[in-house]
């Protein structure tokens, strides 16, 4: 229940502020807004309202967490009600108010109040931290005193480990800490391959997520990945280990993801390790897509060389195509070598913000490709988490026919009325066992696509016949043609595509002649993309198809990002300023509407 924040000023005397007053920073809201209510129900500011209050709990190891108010201390770190504020007119989602009901908990509260300055949600748990009543008014002074003269609140522990996740602010540096945390215990008691690592790590993730849904839902009146829950099960003598193997096996049962006679694959000290770590620590958020920023950092801190093509765009690079490409609602969007979702997930956040919908009534609009198994389940359990969003991602090689879904192959083979909308993709460089097609797998590939009637890797042929191409020129390709008329590509190149008078690259340079208008192109940084070489300069082009022959290229759109976010040092990836890359968003947008 939200009320207006007007309204409940006029209810207790207060004259309201003007909206413009509390605008800005959010300790308006909190100074100009509601402290003046607080006063006129008997608190006093400066002894019962208690500003930042710093709440510990040995859960968190020595940390601590502060909420933005402690109304009426009535025990050290403990209050009788807590304040949440929030910039003026910030949405008052779910989340929220969830992670209100996670202070009360920590706070040890009977009141819990958030507030954006224009509407306020005040509520009073009655079942730890998931159930609780939304009241119309703040209880007074009197009233909060007197109550705890009564009982004084109580949650589990399990409640509090709930209450620590919820309340944890996911900055970058958090998210960090986890990754690097979670991919060193892996890596010493696992010999796997790196996406293998992320998998096995990725099932423990989707465990501690479900357990908190069903926690959440009061389907068990336990959280299951937690500390608390294994010395549990050691008091009561159960095998850990099995016990978590047959959890997994009823959540691989119940969500379809995984392969039905998959099982957990961590041994019994990694899953006491790593649950330990994650106790206290948030997986979710609707702000942030923590497990695909955890995904970067294992790729960023492990991978060198060509193999870290294969999987990874920085973050700051893929939102930057989104903005310029800036795809809709109904588009169809695809990305045909999609690695672990990047550009699926940022193209979903994009409309979701433009159109106010969720991502789930948006999916069907979006598909995925990519060639490695383990990669796309990790891309379909990362789309999963985002709201079952997983549906249109498969495993296939898009280059191949006898392989292709039938969504690619009806874009080829009908682009008018079939074709995509949007195309978001960085293709490989080079590809599994060698960095070039060569003829004998071209001269296949060709002929099955004729068989349906598409013309396919035309950039393949040479004065003398077919020629070895490298995949980002067979996937330019392929993606300009899936596109219909008028359809937008975002693609990531090596920048010699555009400038290289040798091999195959003016054979693909005439197809976008012939077939597209160039829009913009964005050049990167050498290290961009390390297993490209030192001496490889990576960009992007933003280009559509042309509606007809007589369209005629114009002016385009060049700029030169000399920081991406992300930058090479010592072998590995650390961050950098990504602001170079947001200043082109805005300078092509001024350009796009003169």
């Amino acid at each position: 229940m939200k009320i207006s924040l007007y309204n409940l000023s006029r209810s207790v005397g207060v004259s309201p502020h003007h909206p413009s007053e509390l605008m800005g920073h959010e300790d308006n809201v909190g100074e100009k807004g509601l402290l003046p209510i607080l006063n006129a129900l008997g608190y006093y500011s400066n002894r019962d309202v208690k500003r930042k209050p710093t709440l510990r709990h040995p859960l968190l190891k020595g940390g601590w967490r502060q909420p933005d108010y402690g109304v009426l201390e009535y025990n050290k770190n403990k209050y009788g009600m807590v304040v949440s504020i929030k910039p003026y007119g910030e949405r008052l989602t779910e989340e929220l108010e969830g992670e209100l009901c996670g202070w009360c908990a920590l706070a040890g509260s009977l009141y819990g109040v958030l507030t954006n300055g224009d509407e306020v949600i005040i509520i009073k748990p009655i079942r730890g931290v998931v159930e609780w009543d939304e009241l119309d008014k703040i209880p007074s002074k009197a009233q909060l005193e007197m109550e705890l003269g009564i009982t004084i609140p109580k949650y589990s522990d399990y409640d509090l480990t709930y209450a620590t996740r919820i309340t944890e602010e996911l900055t970058s540096q958090t998210i960090n800490s986890i990754a690097e945390h979670c991919h060193n215990a892996i890596r010493s008691k696992k010999g796997k391959l790196i996406p293998e690592r992320l998998y096995e790590f990725t099932k423990l993730v989707v465990m501690r997520i479900i357990d908190e849904r069903r926690f959440r839902a009061k389907k068990q009146n336990e959280l299951r990945m937690s500390t608390a829950f294994l010395e549990e099960l050691e008091k009561r003598g159960v095998n850990v280990e099995e016990y978590m193997k047959n959890f997994f096996a009823s959540i691989r049962d119940e969500i379809g993801i995984f392969d039905k006679d998959e099982t957990l694959e961590l041994g019994l000290d990694l899953i006491y390790s790593l649950i330990n770590y994650l106790d206290t620590h948030s997986l979710w958020s609707e702000k942030v897509d923590v497990l695909g920023e955890i995904y970067e950092r294992f790729l960023m801190r492990t991978m060198t060389g060509r193999e870290l093509g294969d999987y990874f765009t920085p973050r700051p690079i893929i939102d930057a195509m989104v903005k310029m490409v800036n795809p809709s609602e109904d588009e169809r969007v695809l990305d045909p070598a999609c690695g672990t979702g990047g550009f699926l997930i940022s193209s979903m956040r994009h409309v979701c913000r433009k159109e106010g919908k969720s991502m789930k009534e948006i999916a069907e609009n979006f598909y995925g490709i990519d060639i490695f198994e383990t990669v796309v389940k990790l891309c379909k359990i990362n789309l999963w988490l985002h709201g079952n969003c997983h549906e249109n991602v498969v495993r296939a090689d898009s280059l191949d026919p006898n392989e292709a879904p039938d969504f690619l192959k009806d874009a080829l083979i009908d682009p008018q009325s079939k074709g995509f909308d949007v195309i978001l993709t960085n293709p490989p460089f080079g590809r599994k066992g060698g960095n070039e097609i060569p003829p004998e797998d071209l001269e296949r590939l060709i002929s099955r696509w004729k068989d349906l009637g598409v013309e396919m890797f035309e950039c393949a042929y040479g004065r003398g016949g077919l020629r070895k191409i490298a995949p980002q020129s067979a996937f330019m390709e392929l993606c300009i043609k899936a596109l219909k008329p008028k359809g937008r590509l975002g693609i990531v190149i090596d920048n010699g595509l555009l400038s290289n008078p040798s091999k195959e690259d003016p054979a693909v340079r005439e197809i976008i002649r012939r077939e597209c208008i160039i829009d913009a192109v964005v050049g990167l940084p050498k290290g961009t993309f390390k297993p490209y070489g030192s001496n490889v300069y990576p960009a992007f082009i933003i280009m559509h198809r042309k509606e007809n022959e007589t369209e005629r290229q114009g002016k385009i759109f060049r700029a030169e990002a000399r920081k991406v976010g992300i930058q090479p040092a010592r072998n590995i990836y650390v961050e950098d300023s990504y602001e170079d890359l947001e200043k082109i968003c805005r300078i092509w947008e001024e350009y796009r509407s003169s």
